[in-house]
């Protein structure tokens, strides 16, 4: 009946899965605004300066 698509070629293919979320996941970091912040950590207090 079909395929099995847990066989091992089945992995050989190419990557176009990953390659979306990647693409999506960057596009929405994009249109929210990326809000990562450089260098380590710091308290609330010296955000705020």
């Amino acid at each position: 009946m079909g395929k099995n698509h847990y066989a091992p070629e089945s992995r050989m293919r190419s990557p176009w899965g990953v390659l979306a979320l990647v693409m999506l996941t960057g596009i929405a970091l994009i249109r929210n605004g990326v809000d990562v912040p450089l260098g380590p950590p710091q308290p609330a207090a010296a955000a705020g300066l």
